[in-house]
């Protein structure tokens, strides 16, 4: 009897220890399931943030809406951070023209979020939970208040103009902003998709070639 004892010890101490081929085996099993876990994890996350995009978005189109009610139906100056400079080391006929009705308005503007401040619940919403800043502008100061710009802030004469609500022919395909502005910057989406806000106030998730002609069309018109 001593005996047997004493082989089942030295047996059940012997399988306290895991084989090297049964460590091989558990470690490809989970390798195969974090690499089929951990891309659906990323991609749900990232869902979640175009969804916070959109809500963004849609909150920040309320806020333009509710400013251009106690502005006489007209949309805020998009004042940018290189427009804002300008304006204030450049005379601003260069961009409006001698006599232009815009330029007393031009000279009070501030930059878009500091406008729509008391129209918005939280100056969050101009902020892009997608955004991963890829070049030295994105750490100092953003051209076109972090990741969102709207579309009536570009570099062109008159780039500053007041458009009013009844300019918009067809304003559920007017853009009046987006989260994605530039390729090379992070808030671009490499699906080629992005969310756009609309001078109806609708957001929605489109292709970049169907935004840049929508934006084209709406910055030419006149």
């Amino acid at each position: 009897m001593m005996i047997s004892k004493g082989c089942n010890e030295i047996f059940l101490r012997d399988r306290r220890a895991f084989s090297l081929v049964e460590v091989l085996i558990v470690t490809a099993i989970v390798a195969v399931l974090t690499g089929i876990v951990f891309p659906v994890v990323l991609s749900a996350k990232e869902r979640g943030k175009k969804v916070v995009c959109l809500s963004n978005l849609h909150q920040i189109s309320r806020a333009i809406t509710l400013y251009s009610v106690d502005d006489n139906d007209r949309f805020p100056y998009a004042v940018d951070g290189i427009s804002y400079y300008f304006m204030r080391t450049m005379p601003l006929e260069i961009y409006f023209g001698t006599g232009n009705e815009d330029i007393p308005y031009a000279l009070g503007a501030g930059r878009l979020e500091d406008t729509l401040r008391p129209y918005a619940r939280s100056l969050n919403i101009f902020g892009c939970p997608s955004e991963k800043p890829a070049s030295w502008n994105n750490s100092t100061s953003s051209l076109t208040f972090g990741p969102y710009g709207t579309n009536y802030t570009f570099l062109m004469r008159p780039f500053l103009r007041s458009w009013s609500t009844t300019q918009f022919q067809f304003p559920s395909n007017s853009p009046i902003g987006t989260e994605a502005h530039w390729y090379h910057q992070g808030t671009y989406f490499g699906d080629a998709f992005l969310n756009v806000a609309y001078a109806d106030q609708h957001v929605q998730y489109v292709q970049w070639l169907r935004y840049l002609g929508e934006q084209q069309q709406f910055a030419n018109y006149r």
